[in-house]
């Protein structure tokens, strides 16, 4: 999980939110580089009012 925020709407409504995915957030541990890596590629996101309720999958392009 990287973060949340809370957006209240009425039936109806829509809003559009706006947020940041550090490159830490996206690393992993590379046990023969001994460091943090930053794979580029393809990654899914997914979007929810929790981690049992996902309402949005989308597949991103990671590129630094």
């Amino acid at each position: 999980m990287v973060g949340f925020d809370r957006v209240e709407l009425k039936p109806g409504q829509s809003a559009r939110v706006r947020g940041h995915v550090g490159e830490r957030e996206l690393a992993y541990w590379s046990v023969s580089r001994h460091d943090w890596v930053v794979p580029d590629g393809r990654r899914l996101l997914y979007v929810g009012s929790s981690s049992r309720d996902i309402r949005l999958r989308r597949q991103v392009q990671v590129r630094h």
